[in-house]
């Protein structure tokens, strides 16, 4: 009977014990979500950037989708223009001034939009064209009727080009007091509210700090921990990759870069069995010359190692082994 009770606090005690895990990594994920709880900086610009990049996404998609639409109309809209090219050399050609002034409410209907039936139906224009066609101008009735589905196609492509504008304001996170859509509203302001966060605006003040300095090139010191190094003429800039504190130092900093070559993590000697495959496909010279090739390549490998004054408490600071040749390239006077 003891053994049974033993055996069920045990059990009870396992149960609460991954109960109150899954609901701490709930309420971690919670706070995540939320911007407030950031073990780094590095982990805040993440979730920011993947934030920010969703929304954006989203966006650009219902900007794509409306921009399509809207070239959809012009598409039909120039090919009708271009066929009537000839035509309309012909008839401006005349300079009837029925017909100039005819043309002049198409011009104006493209780039005042204005309604539908405010150009069909106005009494103007339905004298004009009625005097053009009584003049019998060349093609007059059918140049008409073309110019008046131009028209219509505008209408139809008023409300896309408007989208597009809106999308665009949109993800400019630029405000409008009326929006042609609800989610376009929606999405400005999640938008606005990610990039108002006030963690996401310290880190960009952070980073814009960095960007004169920016050039990917990473430094890794004797605990792994990393840093990206920069320079701008004499000034040289460090920035933690984690937490994103960025120490401002000169050249002069810098006592001196050396090289370093050490064997490669990734080399391996030739097999035996290797050898032999290829002795038995291409012969025993050309074996023992590939054996040999593989033996030089990959063995070793350089690094550059960045050392700095003393007093500064700084590295030494060791490339990867892909960056030495940028390191040098970056401090070419620190060569030692």
């Amino acid at each position: 009977m003891f053994w049974w009770i033993v055996l069920g606090v045990f059990v009870f005690g396992l149960l609460c014990f991954f109960i109150l895990g899954i609901y701490g990594a709930r309420l971690k994920d919670k706070d995540r979500e939320a911007g407030t709880n950031f073990e780094s900086d590095a982990d805040a610009d993440s979730y920011f950037t993947s934030k920010i990049g969703a929304i954006t996404d989203e966006i650009i998609e219902k900007f794509d989708a409306a921009n399509e639409e809207y070239k959809s109309f012009l598409d039909k809209i120039e090919k009708i223009t271009r066929n009537l090219g000839d035509t309309i050399k012909i008839l401006t050609g005349l300079h009837d001034e029925d017909f100039d002034e005819l043309n002049e409410i198409y011009g104006k209907y493209n780039k005042y939009q204005v309604a539908n039936e405010e150009l069909l139906n106005s009494k103007r224009y339905l004298t004009l064209k009625e005097n053009c066609i009584r003049k019998n101008l060349p093609n007059i009735v059918s140049y008409c009727a073309n110019m008046e589905e131009v028209c219509r196609l505008y209408i139809g492509a008023s409300p896309y080009k408007r989208q597009v504008d809106e999308w665009r304001d949109v993800l400019n996170l630029k405000a409008r007091e009326k929006w042609s859509l609800p989610e376009q509203k929606e999405l400005f302001d999640k938008l606005y509210a990610v990039k108002n966060d006030e963690r996401y605006l310290a880190l960009q003040k952070k980073l814009s700090e960095w960007a004169p300095y920016r050039s990917g090139l990473l430094l890794f010191d004797d605990s792994s921990k990393s840093y990206e190094i920069g320079r701008k003429g004499n000034e040289v800039a460090l920035k933690d990759q984690k937490n994103y504190e960025i120490k401002k130092l000169s050249v002069d900093d810098i006592i001196f870069v050396q090289i370093n070559e050490t064997t490669s993590p990734f080399y391996r000697k030739p097999s035996k069995m290797g050898i032999a495959m290829n002795e038995m496909l291409w012969g025993t010279a050309a074996a023992t010359a590939s054996a040999m090739q593989k033996n030089q390549s990959g063995s070793t490998c350089r690094e550059a190692v960045v050392y700095f004054r003393y007093d500064l408490k700084i590295g030494p600071l060791h490339t990867t082994i892909d960056s030495a040749d940028r390191l040098l390239a970056m401090f070419p006077e620190k060569i030692k």
